[in-house]
């Protein structure tokens, strides 16, 4: 079963990088980050005392606003389920659990792509572990998501970042629509998208400051980024022709050919 095409929007990046497409999405902006007081969050949440119950280490707070200009087009899903899926813990350097050995990023996901974590240009440094790869980052340090296509064909990411959509900044799911990376394209995404021309950064900061925690009351995800990644429906046969066989016959069947129903 395919899934319906959507409208999209095509980030434009700078430099030589190509364009790069994703849905309309109308991101809602917690209001404790918009004032100047904790107020509405503590009325919604309860006490402040309850709000930071803080768990240790890092989670990804709603930063700076940076520009990300974007636009639509129409993607058409080959499958309702993503290709493949690649989950990518992060934490500061002394949450990082023990029985580790260093891991070279970008992370490759099911031969078509792969995922890394950036800051400044350079990817941070990776562990893997037995619950798969986790990346190591500082308070306040901005971050971004990269993503490489390795195919010849377009492919539709979706992105989250502590269980939220990068895109709607709301629960997550497969099922969303996301960014979608030309022929051996590159994306950098680097903040949850606030409207068309511009996004709010990620950056690291204590788990109760995160943008999860303070726009959902729960901090139950804080810590996790994940990525899906869609194949394009094509009208070509290729992957009938790819097991074609040559000679699937019995040798000696006739002399010459005959015209069809002969």
């Amino acid at each position: 079963m395919t899934t319906k095409a959507l409208p999209r929007l095509v980030a434009a990046l700078s430099l030589a990088i190509p364009l790069f497409l994703c849905q309309c999405a109308t991101v809602q902006v917690p209001e404790s980050y918009a004032g100047s007081s904790d107020s509405v969050a503590q009325s919604r949440y309860g006490s402040q005392a309850e709000l930071k119950k803080s768990r240790p280490g890092l989670g990804t707070t709603w930063g700076e606003s940076r520009k990300s200009y974007v636009d639509g087009t129409e993607f058409v899903r080959a499958t309702s389920s993503p290709h493949s899926t690649m989950t990518i813990r992060y934490n500061d350097a002394d949450g990082v659990p023990s029985g580790k050995w260093s891991q070279r990023q970008p992370f490759r996901t099911g031969g078509v792509a792969s995922v890394g974590i950036r800051s400044g240009g350079r990817y941070l440094k990776a562990y893997s572990t037995s619950s798969g790869p986790v990346v190591t980052g500082k308070d306040g340090q901005r971050y971004s998501i990269y993503v490489k296509n390795h195919t010849g064909d377009r492919i539709e990411v979706v992105l989250s970042v502590d269980g939220l959509d990068v895109l709607d900044g709301r629960s997550a799911s497969p099922r969303k629509r996301g960014y979608v990376i030309g022929p051996y394209g590159k994306l950098n995404v680097e903040g949850f998208r606030r409207s068309y021309e511009s996004v709010a950064a990620f950056r690291f900061g204590s788990v109760d400051s995160s943008y999860a925690a303070r726009s959902t009351g729960s901090a139950r995800n804080v810590g996790v980024i994940g990525a899906a990644i869609f194949k394009e429906k094509s009208d070509n046969d290729w992957h009938i022709r790819k097991d074609a066989d040559p000679f699937p016959g019995e040798r000696g069947s006739g002399q010459f050919a005959v015209p069809p129903g002969g």
